[in-house]
Order: structure tokens, then C-alpha cells, then sequence
């Protein structure tokens, strides 16, 4: 019973961040250590954040994700993704779930498409199947479809400038109250001070809450090494992380802290096809 408490208040506790029931919630840890400061950065998990960057990719990329959600609680976030370019685009391919056991989960299934228009634009959109299940079936799952879609522009040489829109149409999740997935609305730039550093700030915007500004930094110490660290409002939430670079294999750690909640973990794999190094 204890247990139970303190998952349903987890999950209160999760509404009170801004969150709502299919939310479009990032993934991935090279993302999480820069606050999700992340809608130009062009590796698989653009597929999350923003599919227009997809298209900036070179060879097929796969990865998995986890993340857990609160201390103490179990709470659980688990993603996998996967992109391919091919002649006429990028196709990608993802799926995560966020939940505890039978008690509460929410899942998404997303296909995505992108493709570049000349040097310096790219765009992309991707269908969701998004489904709640609830109380291991003693109120029963629901599901619903959503879309989403960016750009991605290079105002100048080392300046993007990106925007993405998470359901537009604002679907239906459940008659009672009128209940209908979150529409997101995120713009940011990032800009490359060097082949060893960068920097991205957004603003991102639940159309039912306040704005959420985020400001995120990597910085490439060393051949097979990258620090990152980010800011974000709305909360007020504090994120690093580090990633290693190994041929195909990329490893990437990151924590964020914030002042109720305490410390979410995440650890991410991503895996090239092409041998990253070699390609540099």
C-alpha cells in the first residue's frame, strides 16, 4: 500500500512539472545532459525532439534509453529509436513507454520522415500512436493519434535555427472533460563556436502552461570524450552529463536535479552503422 502511495504521487508530482497524460516527454541521454536543449541537434534522437534534423544524418542509426523518473519510486522511462537515410530522405522508427509495472503507462509509437532542401534547410513529420493503461485493468487503456513536425534552417555558417509543433490538431484522448493531448510549440537556435564546442537555447511552449526556456552546452574535451551541462525554467532544473565515443558505440550518462524531485539518472547507447571516428 505504502508503495502504491507513493507511485500515484510520483505521478502527481509528474502533473505538477507540466506534464500531462501523453505528453511528448524527451528521450535520450546526450539530450538530457544539456536540459533537452535539443531541437538542431541531428543524431537518432532527433526522432524525439525534432524530426527535421533526421535529415542531416549520414548513415543508420540505432539506439536505446533509460531514465529513471523519480528516486525512490520506480517510475521507469524506456525508449529505443532507430533512422536509416535512404535516396530519398530519412526513414526513422521509435518507440518508449513511461510508467510503473501494471499500475500506470503511457506509450508512443512513432514513424517518422525527413529530408533536406538544399545545404541549409531540412524538414520532417512523424506519426504517433499514443496509448494509457490504467490499473491493471480495472479502468482499461485508451489510445488516440497525434503528429508533429519541424524545420531546421542554417541562417548562417554555424547558426541554426529550428522550430517544431507536437500535435497540432490537438487529439482526443478520453470524452470526459474533454480530455486531449498536450500541443507543444518549441523554437531555438544553436550556434558552433568551434569543432569542439556548441551551444543551443529553446523555449519551448505547452499552449495550457507556462513557457519552458532551456540553455544547454557540449563540449568535446577530448577525442573520445564530451561534457555537457543545461538549464531549464518552469521548473527550475540543473542537468550534466558526459558522453564516450568508441567507433560505432556511443555511451552517454546524465543526471538532472531538481529541487523536489532529486536526482533522474539516464543512460543511453547509440550505435552507428559507419564508424563515427573515421568518418571525422
Amino acid at each position: 500500500m505504502n508503495k502504491t502511495l507513493t507511485i500515484l504521487f510520483s505521478f502527481l508530482l509528474l502533473i505538477s512539472r507540466g506534464f500531462a497524460a501523453n505528453d511528448n516527454i524527451p528521450t535520450g541521454s546526450r539530450s538530457a545532459g544539456m536540459a533537452h536543449a535539443s531541437i538542431a541537434i541531428n543524431d537518432v534522437w532527433a526522432i524525439q525532439h525534432n524530426q527535421a534534423a533526421l535529415g542531416n544524418i549520414n548513415n543508420m542509426e540505432a539506439a536505446v534509453f533509460s531514465q529513471l523518473i523519480y528516486p525512490n519510486s520506480s517510475v521507469m522511462m524506456n525508449a529505443v529509436a532507430v533512422a536509416s537515410p535512404f535516396k530519398y530522405g530519412v526513414l526513422g522508427a521509435t518507440f518508449n513507454r513511461m510508467g510503473y509495472k501494471n499500475l500506470y503507462n503511457e506509450s508512443k509509437y512513432g514513424i517518422a520522415y525527413a529530408r533536406q532542401f538544399g545545404k541549409t534547410v531540412s524538414a520532417g513529420m512523424q506519426f504517433n500512436y499514443l496509448t494509457t493503461h490504467i490499473g491493471d485493468n480495472n479502468y482499461g487503456s485508451r489510445g488516440t493519434v497525434a503528429i508533429e513536425a519541424g524545420i531546421l534552417v542554417e541562417v548562417i555558417k554555424n547558426l541554426k535555427l529550428g522550430a517544431h509543433i507536437y500535435n497540432p490538431t490537438r487529439s482526443r484522448t478520453a470524452q470526459y472533460n474533454n480530455e486531449r493531448v498536450p500541443t507543444i510549440l518549441k523554437v531555438g537556435l544553436q550556434y558552433t563556436f568551434s569543432d569542439k564546442v556548441f551551444s543551443t537555447i529553446e523555449v519551448e511552449k505547452n499552449i495550457s502552461n507556462k513557457p519552458v526556456f532551456k540553455l544547454g552546452v557540449e563540449y568535446h574535451i577530448a577525442k573520445e570524450i564530451y561534457l555537457r551541462g543545461g538549464l531549464s525554467t518552469n521548473p527550475s532544473l540543473n542537468s550534466a552529463g558526459f558522453g564516450i565515443e568508441l567507433k560505432k558505440f556511443n555511451i552517454d550518462f546524465a543526471a538532472a536535479f531538481h529541487p523536489q524531485l532529486g536526482v533522474s539518472p539516464q543512460i543511453g547507447l547509440r550505435y552507428s552503422f559507419l564508424d563515427q571516428q573515421k568518418e571525422k
